[in-house]
């Protein structure tokens, strides 16, 4: 009986409006009908879904049926990211500080941005994280000291996960590297195990969102 109902619960899920809604607009979206998608997805990303917010920001940023804002995107990532604790948002929000897209270079938030999806489980996040603690960074707006153990861990911890095959390799073959030319047997071995016994953390024990200059704004009219 408990199986039944789940199935018809599951059921009634996915012909919900809200799902049909994404779905229509995500396909709409994969075959490049901008206009369609965007018909579908900014009402559900009004309302609230975190995975319409992530498509539109993705067509604001590359300009796909709108005029290219990447203000606009910020606005949608940082939506995503600070309401849904999206790691797919704070990534992007991330890569667009550390390639100056639409905002100031600033590898500080970078690192902050990237840090909080990985303490959440995003291979990405914690390789974008690992490589920022590598190199470190100092500027009139950053001073960032190198973290080589740190740095290492986290490769390590992005190498164990499997979201993404390419990221994952790119992880270990870092990882190797660092081990090789930079660290102590006894420095690897610890910061192995620790690797291996990390586990993400949940969302209420982030602390306060990163903080920057960035005053999100409406999103333009499409084209």
């Amino acid at each position: 009986m408990l199986r039944i109902f789940l199935v018809l619960l599951l059921v009634s899920f996915l012909s919900s409006p809200a799902f049909a809604g994404f779905k229509e607009g995500k396909n709409a979206y994969d075959r490049k009908d901008w206009v369609e998608a965007i018909t579908e997805l900014r009402p559900l990303a009004e309302s609230g879904d975190d995975r319409a917010m992530i498509i539109l920001a993705n067509m604001y940023n590359d300009g796909l049926g709108v005029i290219q804002s990447y203000r606009g995107a910020m606005s949608l990532y940082k939506r995503a990211a600070i309401e849904k604790n999206n790691t797919e948002a704070m990534v992007a929000i991330a890569a667009m500080h550390i390639s100056g897209l639409g905002v100031s270079k600033n590898l500080n938030t970078a690192l902050q941005w990237s840090k909080r999806a990985a303490q959440l489980g995003n291979q990405q996040g914690a390789f974008f994280y690992a490589l920022i603690l590598l190199r470190g960074n100092k500027s009139s707006t950053d001073d960032i000291q190198p973290d080589i153990y740190n740095s290492y861990k986290w490769f390590r911890i992005a190498a164990a996960e499997k979201q993404d095959s390419k990221f994952q390799h790119a992880a270990e073959e870092l990882a190797k590297r660092i081990a090789s030319k930079k660290m102590t047997t006894e420095e690897t071995a610890k910061a192995d195990k620790e690797a291996a016994d990390w586990k993400p953390v949940k969302a209420a024990s982030l602390g306060p969102v990163p903080t920057d200059n960035i005053i999100p704004s409406a999103p333009p009219e499409q084209k």
